[in-house]
C-alpha cells in the first residue's frame, strides 16, 4: 500500500468523522486515566558527610571502606524490619487492607531512595568519597512524604552511629583476643624450645665441635688404656699375680667407662643434624608468630585510634543539612506527559484504522488507486461534481466533527491548565 501524502490527507478528509471519534475517545480515555491517578508529592532531605578532622594513613583504603560502610547503612535503612516499623508507625496503606506486608514493603521501597552525592568534577579521583546523602520519598500525601523522609534520615543517622561504634568495638575486641592468643602461643613455643634445647644440649650446633674434640680425646685415652693392659698381660710373670690382675681389672673398668662415654658422644654427634633441623623449624614458627604479633599490635593501635576518634567525635560526622519539608505542589509533569502521550497515541491509532478501512474499501476514488488495485490505467477521468445540498451536508458534518474535537481538546487543555496552576500555586 504505497499511498502518497496527498492520498493520505484525502483519505483523512473523507473519513474525518471516524478519525475524530477515535481521537476523541482515546483522548477521553487518556484523560480519565490521568485523572484517576492520585497526585504524587516528593520530599527530600540532605545529610551532609563531614570528613574526619583527624585522618589516618591509607586514604584510598579508608575511602573505600567509607563507601562500603555507606552502602551497608543504606541496605540496613531499607531493610524489611525498618520499613515495617515505618509502615506501622504512620499507618501507611491503611486504605488497602488486602495488601500483604511484603507488597507494602515493596511499594515503600519503590517510593523511597537514598542517593550518594559526590562532586562530579572529581570523579577521576580514586580517593573520592561522597559528601552528602539525599533521601527522597514520593507519596500521594505531602505530609506523609515529608514524615517518611525525615524518618529515613533519622534511621540513617542511627544506623551510622551504631555501625561505626560497633565496628570500632569489634575491631578492638578482635585485636585484643588475637594479641592474647598469639602471645600465649609464643610463650608456649618458647618454653618448648627451651626444654628441647635442655634435652638435646649435647647435640646443639654450638656444642658440636667441643663434642667432637672430646670424642677424639676419649678415643685416645682408650688406646692408651689398651696399650697399658696389653703391656701388663705380656709383662714379667714373677710379679704378684693378684696385684697385676687387680691392676688390669681397674684399667678395663676405666676403659669401659670411656667406651660408654664415647658411644654417648658418637650418638650425640649423629643426632646433631636432626636436632638442628627441629630447632630451625621451631625457630621459624616462633619468628612467624612474632611477626603476627607485631602486625596484630599495629592493627590494635589503629583500632584504638579509631575508637578514640569515635569517642572524641573526631571521625566522619553525619549531620542533617536540610530536613524534609512538606511539599507545596504535586509532581504534575507525569500527568501532562501521560495526557500528551495518550493524545498522540490516539491520533496514531485513528490514522492507522482509517487507512486500514480505506484499504479494505472497494470504492476507487482516483486513477492512482485504479492503477494500484487493478493494474489498469484510466483513459479519461471526470472530476467529482458536488451538489449544493451535498456540500451543505458535508460542511455540516465537518463542522460538527470539529466542534466535537474542539470540546474534547478544550477539556484536555482545561485539565492541563489546572495541573499547571496547581504546580505553580
Amino acid at each position: 500500500m504505497n499511498q502518497s501524502l496527498g492520498e493520505i490527507l484525502s483519505t483523512l478528509r473523507r473519513r474525518i468523522v471516524s478519525w475524530s471519534i477515535i481521537v476523541g475517545l482515546g483522548t477521553l480515555a487518556a484523560l480519565a486515566y490521568v485523572m484517576s491517578k492520585p497526585n504524587m508529592y516528593e520530599s527530600s532531605a540532605v545529610i551532609q558527610i563531614e570528613q574526619a578532622s583527624v585522618k589516618d594513613t591509607g586514604t584510598t583504603v579508608g575511602n573505600a571502606a567509607a563507601i562500603q560502610t555507606l552502602q551497608i547503612i543504606e541496605q540496613r535503612v531499607m531493610a524489611r524490619d525498618n520499613l515495617i516499623a515505618i509502615i506501622e508507625k504512620y499507618g501507611l496503606f491503611s486504605n488497602a487492607p488486602d495488601m500483604t506486608m511484603s507488597e507494602k514493603v515493596f511499594q515503600l521501597r519503590l517510593a523511597a531512595r537514598v542517593v550518594q552525592i559526590a562532586d562530579p568534577s572529581m570523579q577521576w579521583r580514586q580517593d573520592l568519597s561522597p559528601t552528602a546523602l539525599n533521601v527522597m520519598v514520593k507519596w500521594d500525601d505531602p505530609e506523609l512524604a515529608a514524615a517518611i523522609a525525615n524518618e529515613l534520615v533519622n534511621n540513617v543517622l542511627v544506623q551510622t552511629e551504631q555501625r561505626r561504634r560497633a565496628r570500632a568495638e569489634e575491631s578492638l575486641a578482635f585485636y585484643d583476643s588475637e594479641e592474647r592468643r598469639v602471645g600465649e602461643a609464643i610463650i608456649v613455643l618458647e618454653e618448648q624450645l627451651a626444654a628441647y634445647k635442655r634435652q638435646n644440649s649435647s647435640s646443639l650446633p654450638g656444642a658440636l665441635e667441643e663434642q667432637r674434640q672430646r670424642l677424639a680425646d676419649v678415643r685416645a685415652i682408650e688406646l692408651e688404656l689398651d696399650s697399658e693392659i696389653i703391656g701388663l698381660r705380656s709383662g714379667d710373670q714373677t710379679s704378684s699375680s693378684s696385684i697385676q690382675a687387680n691392676r688390669i681389672r681397674r684399667l678395663e673398668e676405666q676403659k669401659n667407662l670411656y667406651r660408654a662415654e664415647a658411644e654417648e658422644l658418637s650418638d650425640a654427634i649423629a643426632r646433631a643434624p636432626e636436632v638442628e633441623q627441629t630447632l630451625n623449624t621451631m625457630q621459624l614458627e616462633l619468628q612467624k608468630l612474632t611477626d603476627q604479633y607485631l602486625a596484630i599490635s599495629a592493627g590494635r593501635a589503629e583500632a584504638e585510634m579509631e575508637h578514640m576518634l569515635e569517642a572524641s567525635q573526631k571521625g566522619d560526622k553525619f549531620e542533617v543539612l536540610e530536613k524534609a519539608l512538606v511539599p507545596e505542589q504535586p509532581l504534575s509533569a507525569n500527568r501532562k506527559r501521560n495526557l500528551a502521550l495518550g493524545m498522540i497515541a490516539s491520533a496514531a491509532i485513528a490514522t492507522g484504522l482509517v487507512l486500514l478501512l480505506e484499504a479494505r474499501s472497494p470504492v476507487i476514488w482516483n486513477d492512482a488507486q485504479l492503477t494500484r488495485k487493478t493494474g489498469l490505467s484510466a483513459v479519461v477521468t471526470f472530476p467529482q461534481i458536488e451538489t449544493s445540498s451535498a456540500r451543505r451536508k458535508r460542511l455540516a458534518k465537518e463542522i460538527l466533527t470539529l466542534l466535537f474535537l474542539g470540546v474534547v481538546f478544550a477539556g484536555a487543555a482545561f485539565v492541563v491548565v489546572q495541573l499547571m496552576g496547581r504546580a505553580s500555586g
